[in-house]
């Protein structure tokens, strides 16, 4: 640590113009830790003294120097008052570069697996430690084309919530997302193209201004099933309705707020008389 006498002279010597190699021969310490200590008494690396001065041959020692020591090409290129390009030039004459960071190894099925999640080039280079620009230069060489895997990843998707509604003729988007798959507006609009029989509907709502319908935890939860299989949909809604004494014109206006398909809303008479005849018989 200096003290505050060696803090005025460097200070001094600074301002004036003298060499950093100078400052640190009067001080007793090495070139970098000039620079280090310039920074922490706030002294601009484009001080007075060597600003806007011509490159002279016995300044190449310094560059080096202050090159070796981790300076930067801006800051060299500020304290000597030329562009960062001239001094990349004589570094460059010098033969001097700073060793390249050594590159992790990502193999084609590593990076093609990251790619399949959907993650940007940007998101695999962070969880990789590397840069965006070798990951982009990574796919090419492996020749993976995003655009493909995620078509092909659609295609998966669309597969299993087909799967889905053909075993029990509805699915939930808490399901899908249970198997790693979010429902969004884009994957809904190609369920539609894929199939014409299907419909959907989004739990807004789980009460109305009298009643709580539907637990809580229900609220924007996505149903999807097919035409024909209301039933099946109705018994999930009935099977986890807070109380089975709600009026069924509470129950319409919960669907119909919510958006429900007609066919759904109409088929709600038949299955709640059903499903009233069940209970009553079960506590006979």
């Amino acid at each position: 640590m200096l003290s505050n006498e060696q803090k005025e002279t460097f200070t001094k010597m600074w301002r004036k113009g003298f060499r950093a190699e100078e400052i640190a021969k009067a001080l007793g310490m090495t070139v970098n830790e000039v620079y280090v200590y310039a920074r922490v008494l706030g002294l601009s690396l484009g001080g007075k003294g060597p600003a806007n001065r011509k490159i002279e041959y016995e300044d190449l020692g310094l560059i080096k120097e202050m090159w070796l020591s981790g300076a930067t090409l801006d800051e060299i290129a500020d304290y000597f008052g030329v562009s960062r390009r001239t001094i990349g030039d004589y570094l460059s004459a010098m033969g001097l570069k700073r060793k390249k960071k050594e590159r992790p190894m990502i193999g084609r099925e590593e990076l093609e697996k990251l790619c399949e999640r959907g993650l940007t080039d940007e998101e695999i280079a962070r969880i990789c430690g590397t840069s965006r620009s070798h990951i982009s230069s990574l796919r090419r060489r492996y020749g993976i084309n995003k655009r493909l895997i995620k078509l092909e990843e659609s295609k998966r998707k669309i597969e299993k919530v087909i799967d889905a509604l053909r075993a029990k003729g509805y699915v939930t988007s808490k399901e899908l997302l249970n198997e790693g798959i979010k429902l969004s507006s884009k994957l809904l609009e190609k369920l539609e193209e894929a199939i014409e029989d299907i419909r959907w509907f989004k739990l807004s709502h789980t009460s109305t201004s009298k009643y709580s319908i539907l637990p809580a935890k229900f609220s924007q939860l996505i149903i999807v099933y097919l035409k024909g299989r209301e039933k099946a949909v109705l018994e999930f809604l009935f099977n986890n309705f807070v109380s089975k004494q709600v009026p069924l014109t509470s129950i319409k206006v919960l669907l119909k707020a919510n958006g429900a398909p007609q066919e759904l809303v109409k088929s709600l008479n038949s299955f709640w008389r059903r499903a009233l005849r069940n209970i009553a018989g079960s506590r006979c």
